[in-house]
């Protein structure tokens, strides 16, 4: 029989089961009392009466199952068929369309992967009020620094945060989670923070140069807490990359997520985190 066909089973197995039990009862107290002499009278007429009463409620429950679960079905088959496919798809978007309503009450407005660092430079292009970099240490921020430059000569607030160089077992901790050498991690930090500093003071090799006048608007410290992501803030907007074990951070999954005024907006425990974060660093620009 093809599946198109078949219709669903109006008893389970157990039920099955069960009923064949108590019928076989009754059948069995039938010839039992078939074999009890009349002298017996009393127990001839009870194993009779066992084997009517059992025998009529198999009867019963087959028929009243039977009937109420074949109406069940019709009912449930007639109203089916009057959903079109055309309404069970508008049901199914209307519920990942509020799946997606939630989650921008949480401030997630996008995902990417990987972090593509030129994605980062263009939004810089667009900064009005502050930048932030919070990471162990900033893979290709030589080439960002041009626009953070620009941005910075434009009145915008760079704030870029490290793992503070004391940190040892930090650093060593985040080398065997991505099979790289401590030594390099540290030699990446201290690059980070030379490049920071030559842009302070004007020594950058870029041709584009930070304007006295703009320096106070350029901040760099060093935390000493283990992060379990990177974070991007670029004015209204945070973009948080996760550490994957084996992994760089800009080879993994990142989300955006913007300021709201939702209280359970994720924007707001971001910017709360940062700043407490800061608080407890150690600032070394300026």
């Amino acid at each position: 029989m093809s599946k198109e066909n078949s219709r669903p089973d109006l008893f389970t197995k157990r039920e099955i089961l069960t009923l064949g039990i108590v019928l076989t009862g009754g059948i069995g107290c039938v010839c039992v009392a078939n074999s009890i002499s009349e002298e017996h009278l009393f127990w001839k007429n009870f194993f009779f009466s066992m084997a009517a009463l059992l025998i009529a409620d198999t009867v019963v429950h087959l028929l009243i199952s039977k009937v109420a679960r074949q109406e069940t079905i019709n009912i449930f088959k007639e109203q089916f068929d009057r959903i079109s496919p055309e309404v069970i798809k508008q049901v199914i978007n209307d519920k990942l369309d509020s799946n997606y309503r939630n989650l921008s009450e949480f401030g997630i407005v996008n995902a990417y992967s990987p972090l593509i660092i030129p994605s980062r430079i263009k939004d810089f292009k667009d900064a009005e009020t502050d930048i932030l970099i919070f990471k162990i240490w900033v893979e290709g921020l030589g080439s960002m620094i041009p626009e953070l430059i620009n941005a910075l000569n434009r009145g915008v607030a760079v704030t870029i945060i490290v793992l503070d160089l004391g940190e040892a077992q930090m650093i060593e901790k985040r080398a065997g989670q991505i099979d790289k050498n401590a030594e390099d991690i540290r030699r990446s930090i201290e690059d980070n923070i030379a490049m920071v500093r030559d842009v302070y003071s004007g020594q950058n090799k870029e041709p584009v140069k930070l304007l006295a006048g703009n320096r106070q608007y350029l901040k760099v410290y060093q935390h000493n807490s283990f992060v379990s992501t990177s974070l991007f803030k670029i004015d209204r907007d945070f973009y948080v990359g996760l550490y994957l074990h084996g992994e760089y951070a800009m080879d993994g999954i990142l989300f955006k997520i913007r300021e709201n005024k939702e209280d359970k907006c994720f924007y707001n425990k971001l910017s709360e985190h940062c700043k407490a974060q800061i608080q407890t660093a150690t600032q070394i620009i300026p």
